[in-house]
């Protein structure tokens, strides 16, 4: 079973910009991807991330992926993927899933390691970072499968830039994530 899930949730809707919030966004890619797939994906209940994370690793899913987008304030582009520091599993998976963006929103910012807030050990990340402080993002952490969190673009480019293409983006994003889920049967070791 593949977990998907929104990102934040309606009392916490995430990054928002000219009257689009992070949550709505994801909320409505999730919907494509259930329209579509639903024989595929379970859909993970809108709802704090603790009570998220609870739901899939009751579900004993396989995968898991977290749909958000970027804030810069108005600045910055490109998509990202995020996996749990040090999972080889979760890397493979990130990799794989991350190529369902590449051909749609440059630059390519990359797969990274997940930290929360990106405070990365032994990088100065921000002015007064302190070194040994670091953690692992939370739904990366807690989720006992594989998880990875997506972020397709910058929410302020969501009608220059994502709407255009987002259904096709959609559709390219769920053959990504049976493709890693696939990578994951495979190689159980």
């Amino acid at each position: 079973m593949i977990a998907v899930s929104a990102g934040h949730y309606p009392s916490a809707p995430g990054a928002c910009y000219d009257g689009i919030c992070e949550n709505e966004i994801a909320r409505s890619w999730l919907h494509w991807l259930l329209v579509d797939y639903r024989d595929v994906f379970i859909e993970v209940p809108n709802v704090t991330l603790k009570e998220k994370i609870d739901f899939i690793n009751r579900n004993n899913c396989e995968l898991a992926v977290e749909i958000h987008f970027n804030s810069a304030g108005g600045k910055g582009a490109g998509c990202e993927t995020l996996y749990y520091p040090g999972s080889e599993k979760g890397r493979a998976c990130a990799n794989i899933i991350h190529k369902a963006f590449t051909p749609y929103f440059t630059p390519n910012r990359g797969v990274k390691e997940g930290w929360y807030r990106m405070d990365r050990p032994g990088v100065k990340d921000y002015p007064g970072d302190v070194d040994g402080d670091e953690k692992p993002h939370y739904f990366l952490r807690k989720t006992s499968c594989p998880a990875v969190i997506v972020e397709p673009e910058f929410i302020h480019n969501y009608y220059t830039r994502i709407i255009d293409v987002e259904r096709e983006v959609i559709a390219n994003l769920a053959h990504r994530i049976m493709e890693a889920a696939e990578w994951l049967r495979t190689n159980k070791t």
